[in-house]
């Protein structure tokens, strides 16, 4: 059975005298309805069950002390701001920072049911979730970090979990993850094994947890983009990172690394490498050079002294690349139709060699030397020069 809105002048439940809670919408359920129409200008777009607003009403009457009851009042507010038109656009129920140590057992209201995507209980005193929250049936985004959580929850739709800085050490033995599961955050949980992670991850931020070593199934993630393995007190990396070819993040520093695994130079995406705090480490494997798109790398804290090279030989490998795909196009610049097609191979096969070539010193040089040869002969335009020149 649904309510009709509240109006002004309602009563604020109490015991009665057997202890009892009467039946009715609070003082302070009313005040929420009239701010949201205030300051926020919005209209309801849907109506909590009598049932739900009777279980708000006795949750609050439950707190241990007046601080409590705050924080519970404040939480109440927010859920009921659920049921207006701003809202909707977010579909969040926002309850951090109330250091409540329960939530209450509504998530079985058909409102939030069929409108409540993205729940959000940061910085709380959670040790478990109501019953009701495991029958939600469109969440997506749930975030838990700074609980006090030892388990992780299981809701089949979730794709955005964020489990992180759990102030008890956390229990992932035998634990089962959502099936689609797109962005993990275990950090800072006390970890020292990984659970089994679904493929269809695309982050996964483990730092602060003793972890030691990454397990070499850590490469079956082949959807993966970020990978944030931050102080988790590793002495060297699986060879299997190489598998992760879609990775364009990298952290690892703060570890105990000495050497990085040569089959980095098969991540062909990477795009920032942050090995910061590896003090051991002293130089970047030649193989780097594979990450074409690589152009931010973190070595703050390191031993490592040819960051500078490798970095100035991914700039020239792009160059280079640049100009392999100008020397193939007959589109893009029309003075690039009057090359002899003897010329346009020999140049696109001199780039080929030079990609696959370790001895940058002089490649710049005799690459326009080549395109200066094949330019005397042809109108070129000014574009090109320039980029060139």
């Amino acid at each position: 059975m649904l309510i009709p809105p509240v109006e002004i002048g309602e009563t604020a439940p109490s015991p009665d005298n057997n202890g009892a809670i009467v039946s009715a919408s609070s003082v302070e359920l009313v005040a929420a309805v009239a701010l949201a129409e205030k300051e926020n200008c919005c209209s309801a777009i849907g109506q909590l069950s009598e049932e739900t607003v009777a279980e708000l009403d006795r949750w609050v009457l439950e707190a241990v002390d007046d601080e409590e009851r705050r924080c519970r009042l404040e939480a109440k507010k927010r859920i009921i701001a659920c049921t207006f038109s701003s809202f909707w656009v977010s579909r969040t129920l926002d309850l951090r920072g109330l250091w409540l140590s329960s939530l209450p057992d509504i998530f079985d209201d058909p409102f939030l049911q069929e409108h409540l995507y993205v729940l959000i209980v940061v910085e709380n005193r959670l040790a478990e979730l109501p019953k009701s929250f495991f029958t939600l049936k469109k969440l997506k985004s749930l975030d838990l970090s700074g609980n006090r959580m030892k388990r992780l929850p299981y809701l089949r739709t979730i794709i955005d979990l964020n489990f992180s800085c759990q102030s008890v050490r956390v229990n992932l033995n035998d634990v089962q993850l959502p099936p689609e599961l797109e962005r993990l955050d275990l950090s800072t949980c006390g970890l020292t094994t990984l659970p089994s992670l679904p493929s269809s991850l695309k982050t996964l931020k483990c730092s602060s947890n003793p972890l030691e070593n990454l397990p070499d199934e850590i490469g079956e993630l082949k959807e993966l983009e970020l990978l944030d393995i931050f102080q988790i007190q590793a002495t060297e990396l699986p060879d299997s990172l190489g598998d992760l070819l879609k990775l364009k993040k990298l952290n690892c520093g703060g570890n105990k690394l000495t050497t990085l695994p040569s089959t980095l130079g098969k991540l062909k995406e990477l795009r920032e490498l942050s090995l910061r705090g590896n003090r051991e480490l002293s130089e970047l494997p030649a193989e780097l050079r594979g990450c074409l798109e690589l152009s931010e790398i973190e070595t703050t804290w390191t031993n490592i002294s040819n960051v500078e090279e490798i970095l100035r030989e991914l700039k020239v490998l792009r160059e280079i690349r640049g100009l392999k795909d100008w020397a193939e196009s007959e589109s893009e610049f029309d003075f690039m139709s009057r090359w002899q097609d003897d010329d346009r191979q020999r140049c696109v096969a001199w780039l080929d060699k030079l990609k696959s070539a370790h001895d940058f010193q002089n490649s710049q040089d005799a690459l326009k030397k080549m395109v200066r040869q094949i330019l005397l002969s042809t109108e070129s335009s000014e574009k090109f020069r320039v980029a060139f020149f």
